[in-house]
């Protein structure tokens, strides 16, 4: 077998020389899809104006055009003409197209969402953002749908929140997002950062990507790095662009020159010459070898001869002595007495949660701890902590952990809607503890509950018991769903049916999951957010 291992060796040595020839005419190999790209900037914001994105937009605009990009423009697009641009474009995309989308203007976060603002946008409060503004995920779910090939986002967008004062959070700049498959998402600066404006014709990202985007050869992610140099260079890393990138395939914004068709030949040709002698030599080298393996005993010296036998009569003597000493002791062991094994101790079982029940009956004590997993329907997952830290007649305290964010809240037994601001994060809560108060029933108060402000009151009701299982485990529950309908103030065309289901397990003393969901409006994408147990230690 090895023979003809040694056999093969030439053809190997020319298949991986070919191999090598024919990746490297694949990756040289022009882009052979449609190009697409939708490009805004918007500048003249009533409140916040700014100087650059216009120019910006111009540039990447121009710049595509001459890559072979068919290129749509929007400049200064208000709310109806942004949304109505992203949904165009996602129905231009085709199946294997690279497709390009770009925004310079001004971008915010909430809740760990990003969102692009239009120069229409008039919001006074932090929950009206999603009905006010265009969600970046939505233009994620139209390249999805059209199947693009090659996708990428260029978000120019990180400059100050205008509104930032109307808000709760202190959130600033862009949300950090996972790009789906296929896709790269550009940052002009890192997660949570402010990009600057510029003081030239351009913004300063902006300036290094119109520098770079058009160099011959450049793959996408080394172009990108490019920028990232420049930027943060300029600014003594006061900015620094950011990527995410799931691409599978390789794409440039513009190809090499092809080389020379002489040199592809000459290059198979070399490659096959260099194959040929290497085999040879290997081939020589083996065949010495085994020559030298089958040299006569005789031509070794007499010295190592002795030497050998020497050491062979050392190991057998070592040998008798280990056998002697194993023999000694076997016989002392079987002359010891008996010795009697103790039985190990019996570990004590967790109860079960019905026996948990059982004992305890809703009753809470402090010390009690729950850690439930937050996500949303874009991907977003945190785990945060709530423990018990004191209990009185008709209220319970408790303290939630989040990272390094800390924060008390007191609940009453009354059923109604809790926001608790963790950094980036918002965790809402519908009266967690409402269970550990006492029995679970329907009350007058549940027909009008306050869940968000502006809104007219939502209605709930006892929805009957239920097996829900969540990681922390199975669990008998009780289910209670509250429903009614969200108005923004602002404009009731993006009102909607919204509707939260809570359950109450009485083995754990508290909530094991809520579900909050929203019904989609024309140009945004359903809310769904879970928050579920995953683990809990009771007093």
């Amino acid at each position: 077998m090895l023979a003809s291992m040694w056999r093969l060796l030439p053809l190997l040595f020319i298949l991986c020389a070919s191999q090598a020839l024919f990746a490297q005419g694949q990756n040289s190999a022009a882009f052979a899809g449609k190009r697409l790209a939708l490009v805004i900037g918007n500048a003249k914001y009533p409140t916040a104006p700014l100087k650059n994105p216009v120019n910006d937009a111009r540039g990447i605009a121009k710049a595509l055009k001459e890559l072979g990009f068919e290129v749509t423009l929007r400049e200064n697009a208000g709310q109806r003409d942004l949304a109505a641009a992203v949904r165009q474009f996602g129905s231009s995309i085709s199946p294997g197209s690279a497709a390009v989308f770009y925004f310079a203007g001004h971008g915010m976060q909430v809740k760990g969402r990003n969102y692009l603002v239009p120069v229409d946008a008039d919001i006074q409060l932090e929950d009206e953002v999603p009905y006010s503004t265009i969600d970046v995920s939505l233009v994620l779910d139209k390249l999805e749908v059209g199947k693009s090939a090659v996708n990428i986002v260029i978000l120019d967008a990180c400059r100050n929140n205008p509104f930032a004062r109307r808000f709760r959070s202190s959130a600033t700049g862009l949300a950090q997002m996972d790009a789906p498959i296929g896709t790269l998402i550009a940052f002009a600066t890192a997660p949570g950062s402010v990009a600057l404006d510029g003081a030239g014709e351009n913004g300063v990202y902006t300036k290094h990507l119109l520098e770079s985007i058009a160099m011959p050869g450049l793959p996408v992610e080394q172009m990108f790095k490019r920028v990232r140099v420049g930027v943060a260079k300029e600014t003594s890393e006061a900015q620094v662009p950011w990527e995410s990138s799931s691409m599978k395939g390789d794409f440039t914004f513009r190809e090499a020159p092809p080389q020379q068709a002489v040199s592809q030949d000459k290059l198979i040709e070399e490659a096959i010459r260099a194959a040929a002698e290497r085999a040879a030599a290997l081939t020589a080298e083996r065949m010495h070898r085994e020559q030298s393996a089958r040299q006569p005993q005789q031509d070794r010296s007499r010295s190592e001869i002795d030497t050998l036998a020497a050491e062979r009569e050392k190991l057998l003597r070592e040998r008798e002595r280990l056998a002697a000493e194993n023999e000694a002791l076997r016989r002392k062991s079987a002359q010891a007495p008996e010795t009697v094994a103790l039985a190990a101790p019996v570990p004590t079982a967790r109860p079960s949660p019905a026996q948990a029940q059982a004992a305890n009956p809703g009753g809470l004590a402090v010390g009690d701890n729950w850690t439930y997993r937050y996500s949303d329907v874009y991907g977003k997952t945190e785990t945060y902590t709530v423990r018990v830290t004191s209990i009185s007649s008709g209220e319970i305290i408790d303290e939630i952990r989040l990272g390094k964010s800390r924060q008390s809240t007191t609940f009453e037994r009354v059923l109604g809607l809790t926001d608790r601001n963790m950094g980036n994060l918002v965790i809402r809560e519908i009266s967690p503890y409402l269970l550990s108060h006492g029995s679970l029933q329907e009350q007058p108060e549940w027909k009008s509950i306050s869940v968000f402000e502006g809104s007219p009151p939502f209605k709930a009701r006892l929805a009957g018991s239920e097996t829900i299982s969540v990681p922390a485990g199975t669990f008998e529950a009780q289910k209670v769903v509250i429903e009614g309908r969200q108005v923004s103030r602002r404009n009731t065309a993006f009102s909607r049916n919204y509707a939260v289901t809570v359950w109450y397990a009485p083995a754990v003393r508290r909530a094991v999951k809520m579900l909050f969901e929203a019904l989609p409006v024309t140009g945004f994408s359903n809310e769904k957010d879970v928050i579920e147990l995953t683990e809990y230690r009771l007093q």
